[in-house]
């Protein structure tokens, strides 16, 4: 049983092994009593703590680190899955060799760093956010299978193509990022990049299953007396996206388009 919708930030949690016991956690709460009402007086049975497993989820698998605790970064242990690290002026992860368990690897506002430590992880999902990004030391990672991207300067993605289980890659937030080599990466399934960087893709992957076209920063006016009026039409706009598409598509497919409030 998991506990998944629109509320769930984090994604899916984990909250029974079956129905069966999730029925049998009520039914002996319903039998000790455990009833209460809520804020709208509403009843309420009480049983037990949907979050639990989150909760010792993030206490003994997710480490969140900055500053100075993360040259070398501190408090990794076998259980870690999922390191985050930001705000750090240095950052040594050396210490992740001994992390057997790491799946997930994310890095923000910090400078660049050495990524050939993670050669010894599992690690799944990498997200780097820093000054200057060099994906060399990811080159023929056997398990990186999503890779997110932010950086102002270019970035070499020649070094993922080597990698067997890339099937994500985000370049939204990296927009110097050389894309005429995103053909190169043969088993990517899913792209998503801004107008001008799909523009200067020339060639891409024929695996591609989903493209997502995002949604570029805004563009301030210059010299504008109004403030509403202080920006560019937000792009991009619906015959951008169908142009977008059509050129996808090399014009072998009808486009359907769905208009509606969210």
């Amino acid at each position: 049983m998991i506990l998944i919708g629109r509320h769930q930030d984090d994604g899916p949690v984990y909250v029974a092994e079956s129905v069966t016991e999730l029925l049998h956690a009520h039914v002996e709460a319903l039998r000790s009593g455990r009833i209460e009402r809520d804020e709208d007086g509403g009843l309420w049975i009480n049983s037990g703590d949907p979050y639990h497993h989150k909760r010792r989820y993030d206490d003994n698998c997710r480490l969140v680190v900055s500053g100075r605790d993360a040259g070398p970064v501190r408090g990794v242990t076998a259980e870690t899955r999922e390191l985050l690290v930001h705000d750090a002026p240095w950052v040594d992860l050396e210490p992740v060799r001994e992390a057997p368990a790491l799946l997930r690897f994310s890095i923000h506002n910090c400078a660049g760093l050495d990524l050939s430590p993670l050669q010894a992880t599992p690690v799944e999902v990498v997200e780097l956010a820093t000054d200057t990004i060099d994906l060399s030391a990811l080159q023929g990672h056997p398990t990186v299978g999503r890779v997110v991207l932010r950086s102002a300067k270019p970035v070499d993605l020649r070094p993922l193509a080597s990698c067997p289980n890339l099937h994500t890659l985000d370049l939204t937030d990296a927009p110097a990022t050389d894309v005429s080599v995103v053909g190169l990466l043969t088993g990517l399934r899913y792209l998503r990049m801004l107008r001008p960087q799909w523009q200067a893709a020339h060639q891409l992957p024929t695996s591609l299953a989903v493209a997502e076209l995002a949604e570029e920063p805004l563009q301030e006016r210059k010299y504008y007396w109004s403030f509403d009026k202080a920006y560019e039409k937000r792009r991009p706009t619906l015959p951008d996206a169908l142009e977008w598409a059509d050129r996808l598509t090399n014009g072998t497919t009808d486009i359907l388009t769905i208009k509606g409030r969210f």
